[in-house]
Order: C-alpha cells, then sequence, then structure tokens
C-alpha cells in the first residue's frame, strides 16, 4: 500500500512550483504536531539543480488506508505525504521513491524514475521515460517519446502512445496498445497482449501466453512455455520470426505476402492455408514460396500445434 504521492503537473510559467503537505493521522492535535515535526522536508538548489527530500522517522508506524481507519476506528500515529510539483517544458526529472505513488500529467520532460512499492501513472505526457520499478504497476497513456521500463513483479500498461518502446517485466502482466513506433517486450512469469503496433514488434517471453493483433512492420516472437497468438500481421514483405519451446502457435499474415516460407515442429502438427507456388510438406515441416517477394515467414517449435492462415 503507498504511503504517499508525488504529482507532476505543467507549470504555467517559467519557474518550478512547489507544494508539500504532511497529512497526519493522530488522536490528538498535540501528537499530530509532534509527529509532523519528526518529518524532514527541504527544497533546496544544488547549482543549476533543485532538490527535493523528505525524510521520515526510522521508527515504524502502523501503515492503513482511511476507508480502513475509519471502519475499525484505529488512528495510530502516522502520516500521508503529498508533494506537488509544478514543471515548465523540456525539464530533467529523477525522481527516487518508495512506496509513494507517483503520477504525471500533461508536463513535457525527461524522466528518470526509480521506484519500489510504488504505481506510476501518467496521462498525456511528452519526453524520455526510463523507469525502473518494483512492487509497482505502471499506466501511461497519451505519451509522446522514447519509454524504457523494468518492472519486477509489476503490472505494465501503455496505450495511445508515440515513440519506441522498450520493456522488460518479471512476474506481471503487460498490455500494450496502440504504439506508434518500434515495441520489444521482455517478460518472465506473465502473459502479454498486444494491439495496434505501427512499427516492428520483438517480443520474449518465458511462461507466458503472447497475443497479438495488428502489427504493421515486422515481428520477432519467442517464448518458452506459452500460446503465441499472431493475427492481422500486414506487412507484405515483412520478416516473421517465431519460435516456440511449448505451446501452440497460431498466425495471420496478410494475403499480399509475399516470400519464402519455413515451418517446422518437433512435435506438433502443421496446418495452413496459404497458397504457396511451390512447396514441400510433411506432418512435421513445410516449406516454399509465395509471389515475387523478399518476406520470410519462418516458424519453429519444439512441442506445440502451428496454424498459418491469412486475411
Amino acid at each position: 500500500m503507498s504511503i504517499g504521492e508525488i504529482a507532476l503537473e505543467k507549470s504555467h510559467s517559467a519557474k518550478v512550483e512547489v507544494n508539500f503537505k504532511n497529512l497526519v493521522y493522530a488522536k490528538d492535535q498535540e501528537e499530530a504536531d509532534k509527529y509532523n515535526n519528526e518529518v524532514d522536508y527541504k527544497a533546496e538548489l544544488s547549482g543549476d539543480k533543485l532538490v527535493i527530500s523528505i525524510d521520515f522517522p526510522k521508527h515504524s508506524h502502523n501503515r492503513k488506508g482511511i476507508i480502513t481507519r475509519i471502519m475499525q476506528g484505529e488512528w495510530d500515529d502516522d502520516y500521508y505525504p503529498m508533494l506537488k510539483i509544478s514543471i515548465p517544458d523540456s525539464k530533467d526529472i529523477d525522481i527516487l521513491s518508495s512506496s509513494a505513488d507517483i503520477r504525471a500529467n500533461d508536463v513535457d520532460c525527461n524522466l528518470d524514475i526509480k521506484s519500489s512499492s510504488s504505481d506510476l501513472g501518467m496521462e498525456n505526457t511528452t519526453g524520455k521515460v526510463n523507469t525502473d520499478v518494483a512492487s509497482g504497476d505502471v499506466d501511461i497513456t497519451g505519451h509522446r517519446g522514447m519509454i524504457s521500463i523494468k518492472g519486477i513483479s509489476s503490472d505494465i500498461k501503455i496505450g495511445d502512445s508515440e515513440g519506441d518502446v522498450d520493456c522488460y517485466t518479471s512476474s506481471g502482466d503487460g498490455d500494450f496498445s496502440k504504439i506508434k513506433g518500434n515495441l520489444k517486450v521482455s517478460s518472465t512469469s506473465g502473459d502479454n497482449k498486444i494491439k495496434d503496433v505501427d512499427g516492428n514488434l520483438d517480443i520474449d517471453a518465458t511462461s507466458g501466453d503472447v497475443e497479438v493483433d495488428n502489427v504493421t512492420g515486422s515481428v520477432n516472437a519467442q517464448d518458452v512455455s506459452g500460446d503465441i497468438t499472431l493475427r492481422s500481421l500486414s506487412a507484405a514483405d515483412g520478416a516473421f520470426n517465431v519460435k516456440s519451446v511449448s505451446g501452440d502457435t497460431h498466425m495471420e499474415v496478410s494475403r499480399d505476402f509475399k516470400g519464402d516460407v519455413q515451418v517446422s515442429t518437433a512435435s506438433g502438427s502443421i496446418k495452413s492455408d496459404l497458397a504457396l507456388d511451390s512447396q514441400t510438406s510433411s506432418d512435421t515441416e513445410l516449406s516454399g514460396h509465395i509471389g515475387q517477394g523478399n518476406g520470410k515467414l519462418i516458424i519453429s517449435t519444439v512441442s506445440g500445434d502451428i496454424t498459418i492462415g491469412g486475411f
């Protein structure tokens, strides 16, 4: 559960504006004032940088939300710091946070975020984003610029973005939609849903299903344990390379696809309705060529069925 929040908003002037509020839960005003004074808040200039820090007492307190407190009638000493920063365009922002949720709305800046036990939410933002998140979810909508994310025990959701996206997740699901740019995903122990990528897709998954719908560029997909579903791959001369160890593979390419086709499985079946000009086939292999083009469609599995169709 978060114990505070950091909010980034667009400044309507050339100045950086900082507002800090510490919400304290206590049995009376005297106790609240005492505990509030233990929180050390600083905003200082260091050269051309503004450094903001909030230090809390090292002794532990009970972390309970406001609803829990009301229902249970428990008002042990506790705090909830709230930091709001209004930022002019084209600034560089570094955030190091533990247990404080972070949100950014309508800002134009480069963000470097390292957080633990903190959720990150961004909406209608511009700039370069680099995040390293542990035990917190990421939700980014309407971003313009490059995004790089590392998430441990984190669900990742990115939608309506312009710019390349590079995402690593472990023990969390991925949801990516309306990406104008190249998308690279590396995932361990989580399912990934991907829709409407205007660019190339590169996904490497371990222990999780991959579901893709509508990619305009080339696709490279690998999955160690999980099903792979690739629909509406529209590049007529794209390079489609799929490798699977344990799981079924379903692929739909454009009827305009032209190029080489090579499909194989060590243990499974192959079904295809592609019209190959020439082909060599068996129960576990299919190869041939379609038209006069430079595309590549290569699928190989160790244990799993393969189905290929056109749209």
